[in-house]
């Protein structure tokens, strides 16, 4: 069943501004959190810590299993990437006045199995959520490169997995870099057109004899289930991890403490 249409949901988002880093949303294309959850206090992140840019990357397919489901082109959202390591992620904490990122990212030009990314994020702060085929704004190739951008997602507190291990050696040991992801408006930050090889060809192309299967069927899917996660992405449930509701990603941070005096304010405003 194809997934396309889930990648189109986010209307409404702020476009992209002049600043570089700015009217984004801290989420994975497909998730977004609700208005009243905290995420922006990460809104600014690359300006606040002058994070060195990468580029804008536009997502071309996402990972289930051996399977790569394409998204339509063009989407609706981009993503903004800038790189990370263990300091600076310290330093955003305490910009935040302690609350963590809620996302991050490891940007390789190759890409393990889903396995090899889950254990290599073991005993740190984060868990694997689901792999990205993406490709550069700023490649203008027929067909443009692909990258692969590795999503991972703040544990929660009684995750036994939960550690204060390296971040940036997990990536390390992807054969990746650690960064900070966030979407922005596609319209106000592309610079090429969509390309116009489906995405198995490029994919065979570039990694000749060991492309995984691609789904490209056509047929809609069902509705969106409702999902809190309480395992790792990882899991065999059947769930497709970035088929997620937006309001669903703010649940999986429901414990963090900005969220609950938030919550308060709001109710005591209301009396």
């Amino acid at each position: 069943m194809s997934v396309m249409s889930n990648y189109e949901s986010m209307r409404g988002m702020s476009p992209l501004s002049r600043a570089v880093g700015t009217g984004q949303v801290v989420a994975p294309p497909g998730a977004q959190p609700v208005t009243s959850s905290g995420f922006s206090l990460f809104d600014n992140l690359i300006e606040q810590l002058q994070l060195p840019t990468i580029g804008i990357y536009t997502p071309w397919a996402a990972r289930e299993g051996m399977t790569w489901d394409e998204v339509r082109q063009p989407p609706e959202t981009n993503v903004l990437i800038a790189g990370l390591n263990d300091d600076t992620w310290r330093a955003a904490q305490a910009l935040a006045m302690g609350a963590e990122l809620p996302w991050i990212g490891i940007l390789a030009d190759r890409t393990p199995s889903t396995q090899e990314v889950v254990q290599a994020l073991v005993g740190t702060a984060y868990e694997f959520f689901h792999t990205q085929a993406v490709y550069s704004q700023q490649d203008h190739s027929t067909p443009p490169t692909i990258r692969f951008l590795h999503w991972a997602r703040l544990r929660e507190p009684a995750d036994p997995s939960k550690g204060t291990g390296s971040l940036s050696g997990a990536a390390r040991q992807l054969g990746g870099q650690l960064v900070f992801a966030a979407q922005v408006n596609y319209d106000t930050s592309s610079q090429r057109t969509p390309p116009a090889m489906p995405f198995d060809q490029a994919l065979s192309m570039q990694f000749p004899g060991s492309a995984p299967v691609v789904d490209t069927s056509t047929s809609e899917p069902g509705p969106a289930e409702v999902y809190a996660p309480t395992t790792p992405a990882s899991s065999s449930d059947g769930i497709k991890p970035f088929l997620l509701p937006m309001a669903a990603t703010a649940v999986a941070f429901g414990l963090v403490g900005y969220f609950s005096v938030r919550a308060i304010k709001q109710k005591k405003a209301g009396r």
